[in-house]
């Protein structure tokens, strides 16, 4: 059972004697909402021990708090009188007992941060095992791109909501046109699978809401990320990448793991210079039109690819489900950039294009580089489910110390998950799945 501190506290002693003191001496204060990672058979023993409290992230950041959080407990204890701390308190003074209090446990929706990085690696996976086939025409990679983010957008904003103790979530984009649009769209087996994976889902009694992370600021405004990349925010991203205004770490920290495929780069700036190729700047202004060219325009390499399904399932496309659950999956977490392993190549991220590399030349090297080599669980999966979650990255965390206090990502804590499957990596996995799943 866990608590946040509240104002509960010792009253002064002031300059009274000490006698006088003890007995006067009630505690000033209040603690009134208690939570608890399963239901508990809970008494006022337990209200009264204070084993669990949990500080302020604000002023006590410490990893050791994780599991006391209130945004990772999946049940708040609830009082039929809606009693406190004081309140038992005073019934134990009163009845000199220690019994079994009157409560109920009630869920709380707990909030799952998903990631999106694993859009842009699916592709160059896709587009790299395809380009062997001379039947398969290239694609546009940067439509394909848009359609995919798109999609996944879409999934999320349907009936989604996000629990109250957690509100740095990004704001969807909504459109109905869009909606429909995405009902008819058929997309790579891979992508469908991670698109399909998110959704609200029950398990073990908690109920997980998936959220993107809403746009990271800081003292000289947005900053672009990796991890959070969606239709609605991809221009705004692109415009940060390709500005000298914007901080040279940010972009640098953005070039290391980068998603986006057939990128162009100033490697010594990290500047991007493609925006306009990535998503054209009045893409938004015309949101609908151009969400359905792109649709259009990869419908030739999705018939080709549908050929060659039966000797590579890998291939195979089919449908996003906009009302499916969530799947288990899902409570596969990862650190970006995180490395572990003396022989990895580095960070994960798609390669860069070159400045004269046209995009059949470079469709045909455009496999993922560097690795992921630590992955962590909230629950025991099936080793298939952990295929699907080591490559989805849909529960990446981010690196640097103003994660460490986002409630949006404090499921994807290392500290709070209690399965790790070390003997994986994302290169070993992504090859069979991208090929064979």
């Amino acid at each position: 059972m866990s608590n946040k501190m509240g104002t509960l506290r010792v009253p002064d002693r002031g300059s009274k004697e000490l006698g006088t003191y003890c007995r006067s001496c009630l505690l000033e204060g209040d603690i009134e909402d208690y939570y608890t990672l399963s239901k508990l058979s809970v008494t006022s023993d337990n209200i009264l021990c204070l084993l669990g409290e949990c500080p302020e992230p604000i002023t006590c950041n410490d990893p050791l708090y994780n599991l006391r959080r209130e945004t990772v407990n999946g049940f708040i204890v609830m009082n039929y009188l809606r009693v406190s701390y004081s309140s038992y308190m005073m019934s134990l003074m009163d009845f000199n007992h220690g019994a079994s209090m009157m409560t109920l446990h009630s869920p709380i929706p707990l909030t799952l941060s998903v990631t999106t990085r694993g859009i842009g690696m699916s592709i160059c996976h896709l587009v790299y095992a395809a380009s062997s086939y001379k039947a398969i025409p290239m694609p546009d990679i940067y439509a394909l791109y848009r359609l995919c983010l798109g999609l996944l957008e879409v999934k999320l904003s349907q009936d989604m909501y996000t629990p109250a103790h957690v509100t740095d979530t990004y704001r969807y984009l909504s459109n109905a046109d869009l909606n429909h649009i995405a009902q008819s769209v058929w997309v790579p087996k891979q992508i469908q699978c991670l698109i399909n994976a998110v959704g609200k889902m029950q398990h073990e009694g908690i109920t997980y809401v998936p959220a993107v992370a809403k746009d990271v600021t800081d003292d000289a405004g947005a900053v672009p990320r990796p991890e959070n990349l969606l239709l609605s925010n991809l221009r705004r991203a692109v415009e940060l990448l390709s500005g000298p205004a914007t901080l040279v770490q940010h972009r640098k920290y953005f070039y290391e793991h980068n998603p986006i495929p057939g990128a162009l780069w100033d490697n010594e700036k990290y500047l991007l210079l493609n925006a306009d190729q990535i998503i054209p700047a009045d893409y938004e202004t015309n949101l609908v039109t151009n969400f359905k060219r792109d649709c259009e325009a990869i419908q030739p390499y999705l018939k080709s690819l549908c050929r060659y399904s039966i000797q590579m399932p890998g291939f195979a496309c089919g449908g996003v489900d906009l009302k499916s659950n969530g799947k288990k999956f899902l409570l596969i977490s990862n650190q970006i950039g995180k490395v572990w392993r003396s022989n990895q190549t580095g960070k994960l991220k798609v390669p860069d294009r070159g400045t004269n590399e046209d995009l059949g030349t470079y469709c045909k090297k455009c496999h993922p580089e560097g690795d992921i080599a630590s992955y962590y669980a909230l629950s025991k999966l099936s080793g298939y489910e952990v295929l699907l979650g080591t490559t989805s990255l849909l529960g990446e965390r981010p690196e640097g110390a103003r994660f460490n206090t986002d409630p949006v990502y404090d499921l994807r804590s290392e500290t709070i998950t209690g399965f790790r499957s070390i003997s994986l990596s994302y290169k070993q996995v992504s090859g069979l799945i991208y090929a064979y799943c």
